[in-house]
């Protein structure tokens, strides 16, 4: 089962409350979820150099700010220290940043993370750099391939719909509108079903979480209405959270083409002054 990412986070929270303190990384990223960019950014540039966390942190938030020659200054060198990072999804933003960077008319060529393979690097190291070099030799046809995407499966969803049903039942009674509501995007969401997602987004939508107004978001994107989709995100955006204490933007919105389409400079400096996850 997967949990929701308020409760991963939160788990994230307590361990790096326990984590030893190192210098003023944490202070830095507090500041970069209570919306305090500048703050953020000097704290983390102070110790970038020495911790690949740091430097993964402070990446993210020049990506938001389209400084795309730093994001690639600080993400080649970390490209080779897969072994710095908790998990594999940092690693993975990161080298989507530095892909994407490329895309954004930052000198880099495909070859250039090619070489950067080496044979014995972990086969997931290998597939992320290649995917990398993918998206700089054809944006257009490999833009997605960082992504999970499900493949859409309406039967899928009308099945676990059914389960919840017989389940749950009392998440059909009244009052629990917008908890049902918020249930049943997250199956679509599960099931790659974006038009079952635009029809649930008709009702009661208060309890919406930034990873399923994102959903939401890029199937509005999807049908050219991007304003209505961004409509749909803004509100949303506080209750993003960091699944690993370097995250501290939602990179997703960078990474993903359509939602990139929403990502004006006007709204990236909104995400980033956006108190969100723990500060939220």
């Amino acid at each position: 089962m997967t949990l929701p990412a308020r409760e991963v986070g939160a788990a994230v929270l307590r361990l790096d409350r326990n984590m030893p303190k190192k210098s003023n990384v944490k202070l830095a990223r507090a500041k970069a979820l209570q919306g305090d960019a500048d703050a953020a950014m000097a704290l983390l540039t102070a110790d970038a150099a020495a911790d690949p966390t740091a430097a993964a942190s402070l990446m993210q938030l020049h990506a938001f700010r389209g400084q795309w020659e730093e994001v690639v200054r600080l993400g080649l060198p970390l490209v080779d220290r897969f072994d710095a990072f908790d998990t594999m999804n940092v690693y993975k933003e990161t080298v989507a940043l530095v892909a994407w960077a490329g895309v954004n008319g930052v000198p880099l060529r495909a070859v250039e993370l090619k070489q950067r393979i080496k044979k014995e690097s972990p086969r997931p190291v290998q597939i992320q750099l290649q995917n990398a070099a993918k998206v700089l030799s054809d944006p257009k046809k490999y833009g997605r391939i960082f992504l999970s995407d499900a493949d859409p499966d309406p039967k899928g969803y009308a099945s676990a719909v059914e389960v919840m049903r017989k389940s749950e039942p009392k998440l059909w009674s009244a009052g629990n509108a917008a908890a049902l509501t918020e249930r049943l995007l997250g199956i679509a969401r599960a099931c790659g079903d974006q038009k079952q997602a635009l029809q649930l987004v008709l009702g009661d939508t208060s309890k919406v979480s930034f990873e399923q107004g994102a959903f939401v978001a890029e199937a509005l994107v999807k049908k050219k209405d991007l304003k209505g989709a961004w409509s749909f995100l803004e509100p949303r955006l506080g209750t993003w959270w960091p699944l690993d204490i370097a995250q501290v933007a939602p990179v997703l919105l960078l990474i993903n083409p359509e939602l990139n389409r929403l990502m004006t400079p006007d709204h990236r400096l909104e995400v980033l002054s956006t108190p969100r996850g723990f500060e939220a």
